[in-house]
């Protein structure tokens, strides 16, 4: 029996994930040890991310306290009836805030006309077949902002291919034009001695 007993006690120290041994927590584990250089990487590190950590902490006490001084100084302000100089002070807070979303409404109304200028300028210089090709909303000035990139390449496509010459080579106009002038030249005169 007290070999199962020792097969147990070993068992109990293996690991199922390492498939090793465990510790028998009297300290016997391994000690990892780092070059010179890569002690001052991990020290680096470790001290930005306490720097960083300790800011955020930093930033977020002072937020809470702020919003917490404020909230005593209303609660003192209500407790002393000051009511009409809390109500001030959001009316102004409010009337400000109002102010500032039409100032920046109306800017975004002058950039919203700029663009639509804009594009409905470069809109009317695309040929008809590629305006077709837009499956989008015709009010929709970002889908056609973000259609005009490849409808202008479309539409150099399309002049490309107009311009490419089929057959031969030869413009058929500009050789009948040619064979034309001699005989024009004898029905001229042709028909100026019988004029004359």
């Amino acid at each position: 029996m007290d070999s199962d007993a020792g097969t147990k006690d070993a068992n109990a120290k293996e690991d199922a994930n390492s498939g090793g041994q465990q510790g028998d927590g009297k300290g016997g584990e391994q000690k990892i040890e780092f070059s010179a250089e890569q002690q001052k990487v991990i020290d680096a590190l470790v001290g930005e991310a306490r720097k960083k950590a300790r800011k955020q902490a930093e930033d977020e006490a002072r937020t809470d306290r702020e919003a917490a001084d404020k909230k005593a100084k209303e609660e003192a302000a209500v407790e002393a009836g000051e009511f009409e100089g809390i109500a001030q002070v959001r009316e102004q807070e409010r009337d400000a805030a109002r102010k500032e979303a039409a100032s920046l409404q109306a800017k975004v109304d002058q950039l919203q006309a700029a663009i639509d200028n804009a594009i409905a300028t470069e809109w009317k210089a695309l040929p008809s077949e590629v305006l077709d090709a837009y499956i989008g909303d015709d009010e929709d000035a970002l889908g056609k902002l973000a259609f005009l990139p490849k409808g202008k390449a479309l539409a150099a496509k399309l002049e490309e291919k107009a311009e490419s010459i089929r057959g031969n080579g030869h413009d058929p106009k500009s050789r009948g034009d040619g064979r034309t002038k001699p005989l024009d030249e004898a029905a001229r005169t042709a028909n100026a001695s019988r004029y004359g």
